[in-house]
């Protein structure tokens, strides 16, 4: 239906000559999905890719926001089982109470971690975070240590994470 319109669009703008100006301004969901399908991207294993295939078929973007938060989530195998503990697809919103359940392991957690400060800049465990009182009675909040990147790259996913900066910020290496 979408791409019926899209031609419908088109082939309109371009009777009237418009096409040329306003084509760039058309949303391409599939261009950085596209784009990584041309370079080779490394997974994990076989599962990964699969789930990460399945769950950007569900997301609204594929921008680089979207393809990192989909490719950590689907990369760990304990993050696997509890995406929708993590990211709400149906209203496009990372959840910051299941980085604290029951199912986090510490290499899970680092990965949850770096999932939401590429999502959003994140450098917080809960939401709203921790505040403190600074010396000028202002209100201050408390970066979580556990962000810190001698922390979240101490694993053996490093590689993978990497993997997953390089979407975030389009980098092609």
């Amino acid at each position: 239906m979408e791409r019926i319109f899209y031609i419908s669009l088109g082939a309109s703008l371009c009777i009237t000559g418009i096409w040329g100006i306003i084509r760039e301004f058309i949303p391409e969901k599939y261009r950085l999905f596209q784009e990584r399908q041309e370079r080779k991207m490394i997974f994990q294993d076989k599962e990964h890719e699969e789930l990460f295939n399945k769950l950007c078929k569900k997301m609204p973007y594929l921008d680089g926001y979207h393809l990192s938060l989909a490719y950590l989530l689907t990369m760990d195998s304990v993050l696997r089982h509890h995406i929708g503990a993590l990211y709400d697809v149906k209203k496009d919103v990372i959840i910051f109470e299941g980085l604290n359940k029951p199912f986090q392991t510490s290499t899970s957690s680092k990965t949850t971690r770096l999932a939401f400060n590429l999502w959003n800049g994140s450098v917080y465990d809960s939401d709203p975070p921790e505040t403190y009182i600074d010396k000028s009675g202002e209100k201050e909040y408390v970066p979580s240590k556990y962000y810190a990147p001698d922390t979240i790259f101490n694993c053996t996913y490093a590689p993978y994470y990497f993997e997953a900066i390089k979407m975030r910020f389009e980098i092609s290496i």
